[in-house]
């Protein structure tokens, strides 16, 4: 086999150089892509606009935990727009926020979050632990009877509690 000379080479290192980038920008569009839909669908989570196809599970420990998620995916976006305040408070010449309001509406967000954490975890372990010993039917989570039995069984309560 012949050997290549210093003039084929070149191109071959150009070539791979070449499509070393073009994966890297493919990569790194695919992830933008991935990101840019997650926090898109962590935002309309946060107003209950989910696909059913997508959150609804057959086991309790397979649901993520929405709380924690939309706290830690909102945080820059909450940053983001304490800076817009604070630009738009400099340009309408009003004082700007103290630092320490910051702080302590931070922390006050913080512990509600955990608090509601809590709460909501010991509310759905006692649910669990209700349905567990003492329901008295078990009906598909996958069939469209029961999707249309629970709106009607939350229509009728809401009629029931609209009329008191």
């Amino acid at each position: 086999m012949p050997k290549p000379d210093s003039g084929d080479s070149v191109p071959a290192i150009i070539m791979d150089t070449v499509l070393q980038t073009n994966l890297t920008v493919t990569t790194m569009g695919h992830c933008v892509k991935d990101t840019s839909v997650r926090v898109i669908k962590d935002f309309l989570s946060l107003f209950y606009i989910m696909s059913p196809y997508e959150t609804s599970y057959d086991n309790a420990i397979d649901v993520p935990d929405y709380e924690v998620n939309s706290v830690i995916g909102l945080t820059p976006v909450v940053g983001f727009l304490v800076i817009l305040e604070q630009v738009i408070r400099y340009f309408q010449r009003q004082d700007l926020t103290r630092f320490q309001d910051y702080v302590i509406n931070a922390g006050s967000a913080i512990l509600f979050t955990l608090m509601r954490v809590f709460l909501l975890t010991t509310s759905v372990h006692c649910f669990n632990w209700i349905f567990t010993n003492y329901a008295l039917l078990d009906l598909p989570l996958h069939s469209i009877w029961t999707w249309l039995f629970s709106l009607l069984v939350n229509f009728t309560q809401k009629q029931c509690f609209k009329k008191k």
